[in-house]
Order: structure tokens, then sequence, then C-alpha cells
């Protein structure tokens, strides 16, 4: 037979159990977004560092080629190579940054709902604010204004 006190203890444990397997399950979801993060962080550190490998053998191939053709004679028979390497290298900037200014459409959207969050906090600060400077018999109350009298027009004038 069972008392009730271990029936509260195995309760208690099942529920300590229960609250502890929650708190492994959560701490997985958060390692397994800190992951995630992180692996695409690293993904965009590699693209960087890629592009900069390219700026950097482009501008030194390109110094070099240019520099032999001055010395040699041929100097404008490079410009090709580098106008089409150049676009090779604008489409990879693009890839890596993004068009500047203009960013992907989730980073505009998420700068725009910060922006109006940002105004919408500052009119309410401002609303606040005026309502703190204007004494309470300064608000207009409209039910106690008097009711109008005489009427100026005629109601069968009306459309």
């Amino acid at each position: 037979m069972i008392s009730t006190t271990e029936t509260k203890i195995v309760f208690l444990d099942s529920t300590i159990l229960k609250a502890s397997t929650s708190i492994y399950h959560k701490r997985e979801q958060i390692n397994t977004m800190e992951s995630k993060k992180y692996q695409k962080a690293k993904k965009r550190v590699k693209k960087k560092k890629e592009f900069r490998e390219h700026l950097q053998s482009f501008i030194t191939v390109n110094l070099l080629m240019l520099g032999m053709g001055w010395m040699f004679g041929f100097f404008y028979a490079w410009q090709t190579v580098i106008f089409f390497w150049g676009i090779g290298l604008v489409f990879h900037y693009v890839d890596v940054y993004g068009i500047p200014g203009l960013g992907t459409d989730a980073d505009w959207e998420k700068r725009e709902m910060e922006k109006e969050l940002r105004n919408m906090e500052r009119v309410e600060t401002d609303e606040e604010a005026v309502q703190e400077e204007l004494e309470p018999d300064e608000f207009l109350d409209l039910d106690a204004s008097p009711p109008v009298k005489e009427k100026k027009y005629n109601e069968d004038d009306l459309v």
C-alpha cells in the first residue's frame, strides 16, 4: 500500500523530471538556433574572405600585366581582360555584400519595422508630454458644450 507521502514524492519526482526534460529540450532548441546562426555567420565570413582574395588577385595580376605592357609596349592589350574581369568582380561583390543601399528584402523590412516602432514610440512620448503639460480643465469637453439653440439654416435646403 502506498501512502500519501510516497504518492506526493513520486508526483514531485515526475514533475521535476518533466521540468528538467523540458529545460533540456529548450536548451537543445537554443543550441540548434545558435548553431544555425553560427553556421550562417561562418558561411558569410567565408564568402567575404573569398571576395577579398578575388579582389587582391585582381589588383595584383592587373598591376603586373599593366606594368609589363607599359615596359614592353602593349599597354592597351589588357584593357579587355581588366574590363571583363572587373565585371565579374562587381558581380562577386553584389553576391557577397548585396547592392549598396538596398540590401535584401528581409533586411529592408526589418529596418523599416524598427524605424516605424521608433516613430511610434516618439509620437507616444510626445502625446504623453503634451498631456502632462496641459491642465485637466484645458481639454476640450464636447459633452459640456452648450447645445445649439437656434438653427441658422433651413432643413429643406439640405440635400
